[in-house]
């Protein structure tokens, strides 16, 4: 791969210092935020499926549950709970959040790898700092796709490093890496056409790929194929002992839920321009799509740029066959945007401090290029232009300088604003951008769960604890959201569930509220879970019998309420 290399150790000891203490930011600031929401719908679903997998590695859970998902996540934290004696959820978001400190260094590594030491430290401070890898990264297990954007980094950063020498031990680290992907989110199957297009058809005649014979790199591809496949089965061999995880996969496969795949594909684009543009602040946002321009032209003549580009544009595809969407499903993508993002600014800052006079030394450290400070052949000791230089360089300097200068600025004030954003944001990183795009977003909603600002299940405990700790003995209280598997029975009130089970189809009729004391609604019953059409009860009568008595705020943004009856039912 045109121009990556592998540093000596000692180079190597100072960058890896830095990634590490970025990493750990990653950590600490995941887990902390991490602490400040309440469970989330995946959650206790993933919670019982790895405890189960804790005592039983082969097969899991008897029937299992929500069988479409991969398992990788829950195998992890099912270890998890093994070494550490716990098993609540407090211990898988930390270890979402240890995948999300990993997640950063391995972006770091990557960027290096392609691009140098200060693309690499650019990807893992972006990372690091982002509301939407921030508001993801947190939670447990599938309903973030951590382990998908730890376990992808991963694939294409041992990609890399096979492209530079591609030794068995190298080919064989690659194989498993994209098993560990497959096994984190069927997504991943993606990687392999990915590799097969570089490898087959390579663009760049300095490529190590196109040297060999077209036989030699189809036996490795299919090696590839069949190591990758032992790595889901025998890491996570639930997948293949358990055979009602293949039989609801084909199922859903074949259902597509009902829907033409492509069905939803301008809500997808809606939703990932949204991701890519505002989650990560806009100035980041923009210097983010310039990365994909950039990547999209340069990588016909630049290897280093085209697996990850390849991986996120044929992952965008993937997802817009897909009958639903998802905010977190960017997730997997999101570091190789971040490592993108690190080679482009280094790229064009290099481009940029050439221009300066004396070969640019006035903006080498900044973007960590190595730059002549002369033309090849020039003299040190050319004593004219050193006593008398003429005043045409000086006149051309001045301009060059202020390039230079805008230019670092400008790559500096986003940091800084998402720096500021993300600080501000804290911990309600999934609402990020809501002040900012308001309820509408390209001509369609913005708000709800599958939306660019996401409103997830938090705050429906907070409702239940409020009408616990407020409403009379034996009142009897109506709850409207969904989520009764993560609602706690309350005994001192007489709480009607909406009675959503995991497994229907269809909601069932809404219960009524004519004999209530308080009602409860989540702002996704207003919204409509999903693409469902709304669920509250008669907003006149809710209106006109009842008052809000209490309100959940999450960043400024009002997310359940709380409503007393005020006046009797009308006969």
């Amino acid at each position: 791969m045109n121009n990556a290399t592998d540093s000596p150790p000692r180079q190597s000891l100072p960058f890896w210092i830095g990634a590490i203490l970025i990493g750990v930011c990653a950590y600490a600031m995941t887990l902390a935020a991490g602490r400040q929401i309440e469970p989330l719908w995946d959650e206790p679903i993933d919670l019982a499926v790895a405890r189960a997998l804790r005592a039983d590695p082969l097969r899991g859970e008897h029937p299992p549950l929500d069988a479409s998902q991969m398992r990788l996540p829950m195998y992890v934290t099912a270890a998890a709970f093994a070494l550490s004696g716990r098993d609540d959820l407090g211990m898988a978001r930390h270890v979402s959040a240890i995948a999300a400190g990993l997640t950063v260094l391995a972006a770091a590594g990557l960027g290096r790898c392609l691009f140098g030491p200060v693309a690499g430290l650019i990807a893992a401070a972006f990372l690091t700092l982002s509301p939407y890898f921030l508001a993801f990264a947190r939670v447990a297990m599938t309903e973030g796709d951590i382990f998908y954007a730890l376990t992808t980094t991963l694939a294409i950063w041992a990609y890399a490093r096979f492209h530079i020498q591609r030794t068995r031990s190298r080919w064989f680290a690659l194989g498993v890496a994209i098993g560990l992907a497959i096994g984190a989110k069927l997504f991943a199957l993606v990687l392999w056409p990915v590799i097969a297009l570089c490898e087959i058809s390579p663009m760049n005649r300095n490529d190590n790929a196109a040297r060999l014979p077209t036989s030699t790199r189809l036996r490795s591809l299919a090696g590839l194929v069949l190591v990758s496949c032992a790595t889901v089965v025998l890491l996570m061999p639930v997948h293949v002992l358990e055979p009602d995880i293949a039989r609801a996969i084909i199922r859903r496969i074949l259902r597509w839920d009902d829907r033409v795949p492509l069905a939803l594909w301008d809500d997808h684009l809606r939703l990932y321009a949204g991701v890519l543009l505002i989650k990560g602040t806009w100035p980041m946002g923009l210097l983010s799509v310039a990365a994909l321009l950039y990547a999209g032209v340069r990588e016909a003549s630049d290897a280093r740029w085209r697996a990850a580009i390849m991986t996120i544009l044929f992952s965008i595809v993937a997802f817009c066959f897909l009958p639903l969407r998802q905010t977190f499903y960017l997730m997997g993508v999101y570091p190789l945007i971040a490592v993108l993002l690190g080679g482009f600014v280094c790229e064009i800052s290099a481009r940029v401090v050439r221009q300066a006079p004396d070969g640019g030394q006035c903006g080498t450290a900044a973007c960590g290029c190595v730059i002549p400070a002369r033309a090849p052949g020039a003299q040190a000791s050319d004593t004219h232009a050193r006593i008398e230089p003429s005043s045409r360089p000086r006149e051309r300097a001045r301009p060059m300088r202020a390039l230079v200068i805008v230019w670092l600025l400008l790559v500096a004030a986003p940091f800084a604003w998402l720096a500021v954003e993300t600080h501000r944001a804290y911990p309600h990183y999934q609402l990020y951008g809501h002040r900012l795009v308001g309820t509408r977003w390209l001509g369609a909603e913005s708000r709800g769960y599958r939306n660019l600002i996401q409103t997830n299940s938090d705050g429906v405990q907070e409702l239940v604890r409020w009408c616990r700790d407020h409403a009379p003995a034996c009142a009897r209280v109506v709850s409207f959201p969904w989520e009764d598997h993560i609602i706690a029975d309350e005994p001192r009130v007489r709480l009607t569930r909406r009675g959503v089970r995991l497994d229907q189809a269809a909601p069932p009729p809404s219960p009524t509220i004519d004999d209530a004391d308080f009602v409860l609604l989540h702002i996704n019953n207003v919204l409509g879970y999903g693409d469902l059409p709304p669920d509250t009860p008669p907003m006149d009568a809710l209106s006109r019998e009842f008052e809000i008595v209490h309100r959940v705020i999450r960043d400024g943004m009002e997310v359940g309420w709380a409503f007393r009856r005020v006046r009797s039912a009308a006969p």
